[in-house]
């Protein structure tokens, strides 16, 4: 079961992470294309020292060597503003319209659009990975930290 688990999550995460619209410039700058109806394709001016990037729906993030989150595009239902404070950020997922952090302490912050419970992270969480689908996510993290919160418990969304 966990292998499995890893395999879709391996999918996910690549097409999440590096995202259609998005690339990286050899100095950390930031390189968009495609639909800018949103402003999602147009990186913040001066925007540098990024180390990966996450599209989503209509707005985009860029994680930062120094591990904070800088977002842009579509702020709708908060989905490009990271929490304040969010700091020590080593990964980042986007999903259409939440987003996900994971932190150096393997905690995963979440904010955005929450109809379907996608940004309620479950407590007590010890997550290595993570990835942001349509309106759920999903983390790869210690067995036991799932199985207390029956994180694998299919929630019903619409």
């Amino acid at each position: 079961m966990k292998s499995r688990f890893y395999a879709v999550f391996c999918v996910v995460w690549a097409i999440v992470l590096l995202g259609p619209a998005q690339g990286l410039a050899s100095g950390g700058e930031v390189g968009a294309w495609g639909d800018n109806s949103e402003g999602q394709a147009y990186p913040p001016p001066g925007l540098s020292g990024v180390k990966a990037v996450a599209a989503g729906g209509f707005h985009s993030l860029a994680l930062r060597v120094d591990g904070t989150v800088v977002g842009w595009g579509n702020n709708t239902l908060g989905q490009a503003q990271p929490p304040p404070g969010l700091r020590r950020v080593t990964a980042i997922a986007a999903g259409v319209q939440h987003n996900l952090a994971l932190k150096e302490d393997h905690t995963v912050v979440a904010w955005g659009y929450n109809g379907s419970g996608q940004s309620t992270v479950p407590g007590g969480l010890w997550a290595t990975a993570i990835a942001a689908g349509f309106e759920h996510s999903l983390v790869v993290a210690d067995f036991e930290s799932l199985d207390r919160y029956h994180v694998f418990m299919p929630i019903v969304g619409h």
